[in-house]
């Protein structure tokens, strides 16, 4: 596959040069060299994702721990500030064990190529926000009371109940 730029002729570069085409293709790189900017440009953007040192997530029964993760994951995404595309190919290198085999059967059910971010983290959300348990975090946050905790602890607690409750 041959890399090509297009230069395009303005209106009076084209009228002084009647005889060409109005696109003109013209290799940036040698003949026989192969050029395969798509592969390389992944290459990067896991070299970049890798040295973020993102966290690996493996699967779990608790939703706060999801959650913690997709946070955490998301936070590093934005900071690399690519495409919304680019976020589940990036995403998709830190799930592992559990959450790997899960992601596998995500694939043979949809077209992950054409997948965005916010399916991405809808498909996450189906998975590891089991509702059973969900319904007894966000009773637990119906209920929350300082009790013998710290201030600091029980705002604590709080937030991270609050972020599981519709």
């Amino acid at each position: 596959m041959k890399c090509h730029s297009k230069i395009t002729l303005y209106p009076q570069q084209h009228h002084r040069h009647q005889g060409f085409v109005k696109d003109l293709e013209v290799p940036l790189v040698p003949d026989g060299i192969q050029a395969n900017p798509p592969l390389v440009r992944e290459d990067l953007l896991f070299e970049r994702f890798r040295r973020m040192k993102a966290p690996e997530f493996e699967g779990t029964t608790d939703p706060i721990e999801a959650d913690n993760w997709l946070i955490d994951i998301q936070v590093i995404l934005d900071f690399m500030g690519i495409t919304k595309r680019e976020k589940v190919l990036c995403v998709s290198f830190a799930l592992k064990k559990d959450a790997r085999h899960w992601w596998m059967t995500v694939q043979m059910r949809r077209d992950v190529a054409a997948m965005s971010w916010q399916d991405f983290v809808t498909e996450f959300r189906m998975m590891y926000y089991n509702s059973e348990i969900l319904a007894a975090q966000q009773d637990k946050f119906t209920s929350l009371k300082q009790g013998s905790m710290t201030v600091l602890e029980a705002v604590k607690k709080f937030e991270q109940l609050a972020c599981l409750c519709p």
